[in-house]
């Protein structure tokens, strides 16, 4: 009888917030899009999601527990290179 490798993940659920987030990449796609770069989106807040604050867009990741959550998410094709992350 061999040992087998038994596989786990832990994962943990974080709450980030992007400040100054550009107007023009507020929308619910575009945040699924950077956030996924970090962990699943789990939800959006309502204040997020319908634009009712524009200081600051909050989202609830779930994220694997081996990663180091960033400090900036680089937004690749969405304008400036990175978010700051809070």
């Amino acid at each position: 009888m061999g040992l087998e490798k038994e596989t786990c993940c832990l994962l943990f659920l974080s709450s980030m917030r992007f400040p100054s987030l550009d107007l023009k990449l507020w929308s619910k796609r575009i945040i699924s899009r950077i956030v996924i770069r970090v962990g699943n989106l789990l939800h959006m807040d309502k204040a997020t999601a319908t634009g009712e604050r524009l200081s600051y867009a909050r989202v609830f990741v779930e994220v694997k527990a081996y990663r180091i959550l960033p400090n900036k998410v680089s937004q690749g094709s969405f304008g400036r290179r990175s978010l700051n992350v809070s």
